[in-house]
């Protein structure tokens, strides 16, 4: 009796190995004209806790920032929108008003790279992804 018990806990333990990631949109392979938001598929359904700082992606030689300040969890893909916040130079006017300019997209050439940090995705059974620094291009 006592060995099925042992056996039981050692299946039920035994499940972090089945979650990972299967498929990251854009990827560093392929240069693209546009991104509006960054795809990442699991191979379980996933909950997703943005940092209240947001994910910065950053352009390799420029500099240029932009951030991931929303994200939505869709059954196996966690999905994170970009969005960049104009300083006073690109300032809209809307009543009389400055107003910063929200661009929700990236179309600047050049290399890109972000990195999503441990614990901010986890799959709905608890386990967490570990996290990892990934890159694209536009161009």
């Amino acid at each position: 009796m006592s060995m099925f018990l042992l056996l039981g806990t050692a299946i039920a333990q035994d499940n972090t190995g089945d979650f990972y990631l299967v498929s990251v949109k854009p990827d560093s392979k392929t240069p693209v004209s546009r991104v509006d938001y960054i795809q990442l598929e699991f191979s379980k359904n996933v909950a997703i806790a943005l940092p209240q700082e947001g994910i910065t992606i950053k352009e390799q030689s420029s500099g240029i920032e932009y951030k991931i300040c929303n994200a939505m969890a869709f059954d196996t893909y966690a999905i994170f929108y970009v969005e960049k916040v104009s300083g006073d130079n690109a300032s809209a006017k809307k009543d009389g008003k400055e107003e910063d300019e929200v661009v929700r997209y990236i179309t600047e050439v050049g290399t890109y790279s972000y990195t999503i940090p441990a614990g901010v995705i986890t799959s709905v059974d608890g386990d967490e992804y570990a996290g990892e620094t990934f890159t694209f291009s536009i161009g």
